[in-house]
């Protein structure tokens, strides 16, 4: 028999005087493709003559090879993409990687969802346009688009800044444009909780049968947390007399010594006691009372309103002793804080404050806040207020400084006194 040339046919030959058994046999790779192994031709059991068995078999395979080849050639089709430089493809296209990218799955839930909204207005704005056509000038008038809220303005430019940088790196564009967006400060809020009212609100929760809202906001007075990383704090937490917890943003491990503070200490146990006979037992120290589960940041800020709405009512502002931010001194409320306009966040503001009128170095600071020292500086040059206590502070210590001694009752009444002391 003469050799015979076709792809995948092989022959298997039987018993003395039977015909030979023809076999359509593809490689082990093709099989794993799906292309299984057949008998040839189809009718090969009708044949008795061995010449005209083979010539039907070498058609057959022939045939089976023509109909491999379309296939696997039309799937290759479909399946080769002709790459797209990444120069040329789209800020839409850019949104989808990084979004993929562990720079921003390795965020905490509540930095993405900040950066999605951000991101999902980009994409509205751009996505369809190529990312090397972003400049600097179309991103001065994406701000200027936001201009009527000034926060989120900064914020979506922000985040355009750290996506240009993820494409920059990746090779998607040559140059961040985003880098010195030159973004105008937002007015600081310089909001410090009264003393007053952080004690009003705890006392109204209470009343309220939300004595979580009053643990949350008498602990983070003095632990300058998020929000987040205060009700998200488990009830192992405790080491000895320290509260002991690892910050969601920034990565800080804090170490809290909340035992040192009595009524802190006590506020704490009383929480832990309260919840302790609940089924299960919850997870956090701060819990719902409509759940008897950790809250939600939503609803935490929802119930939160709640309670400052009824506080507002019964105090509606609080004085204090330094002009607030924005006001004049003719405004007749210049120097109050209205209770309407607390927010928990401005908890670590005020927890910043009080350790600086204490006299706390930035370095002591940051073992508190869990901030890098130079955030810290930041935090304090942007919310912190100027009290009169810090003011008092940095005046006793040049007058010690310059040998002046301080008067026996502690300060004069300027108005009573004639000026130049006559």
């Amino acid at each position: 028999m003469a050799n015979i040339k076709v792809r995948y046919l092989t022959c298997r030959h039987g018993r003395p005087g039977e015909l030979p058994r023809w076999f359509w046999q593809p490689s082990t790779a093709l099989r794993m493709e799906g292309w299984a192994v057949q008998r040839v031709p189809d009718n090969w059991a009708s044949f008795t003559d061995p010449d005209a068995l083979l010539a039907a078999a070498i058609a057959r395979a022939n045939e089976l090879n023509a109909e491999m080849d379309a296939s696997r050639f039309s799937a290759a089709l479909r399946e080769t993409r002709l790459e797209v430089p990444l120069s040329q493809r789209t800020v839409g296209e850019l949104i989808a990687a990084y979004r993929a990218s562990k720079k921003y799955t390795a965020l905490a839930p509540a930095t993405q969802r900040g950066y999605r909204q951000c991101l999902d207005r980009i994409e509205k704005w751009a996505g369809d346009a190529p990312v090397r056509a972003i400049d600097a000038r179309r991103v001065q008038k994406l701000h200027e688009s936001f201009a009527a809220t000034p926060a989120f303005a900064n914020a979506i430019v922000r985040v355009l800044r750290l996506l240009l940088e993820f494409g920059r790196r990746g090779g998607w564009v040559q140059h961040n444009p985003a880098t010195r967006p030159d973004l105008p400060g937002t007015e600081p809020t310089g909001l410090v909780w009264p003393a007053e009212a952080v004690a009003h609100l705890v006392a109204t929760a209470d009343a309220m049968g939300r004595q979580s809202v009053g643990d949350a906001v008498l602990l983070n007075e003095w632990l300058g947390q998020r929000e987040g990383d205060i009700l998200r704090m488990p009830r192992t937490v405790l080491r000895g007399d320290s509260l002991v917890l690892r910050q969601s943003k920034t990565g800080a491990g804090v170490a809290l010594p909340i035992g040192m503070v009595p009524h802190l200490a006590a506020r704490l146990a009383a929480a832990l006691a309260r919840t302790a006979e609940m089924d299960p037992l919850p997870s956090t120290i701060i819990v719902s009372e409509d759940t008897n589960r950790p809250y939600k940041s939503d609803n935490f800020r929802k119930v939160f309103a709640r309670v400052r709405a009824r506080a507002a009512k019964a105090r509606p502002d609080f004085e204090v002793d330094h002009l607030m931010p924005g006001r004049d001194m003719a405004d007749p409320d210049a120097f109050k804080v209205m209770t309407m306009d607390l927010t928990f966040m401005a908890l670590r503001h005020t927890a910043v404050t009080r350790l600086a009128e204490a006299e706390c170095d930035v370095q002591l600071i940051a073992a508190i806040s869990g901030h890098a020292q130079a955030t810290v500086l930041s935090i304090i040059e942007r919310y912190m207020v100027r009290t009169t206590k810090m003011a008092r502070l940095a005046f006793g210590k040049r007058m010690e400084a310059e040998g002046i001694g301080a008067p026996a009752d502690g300060g004069f009444d300027i108005r009573e006194r004639p000026l130049n002391g006559r």
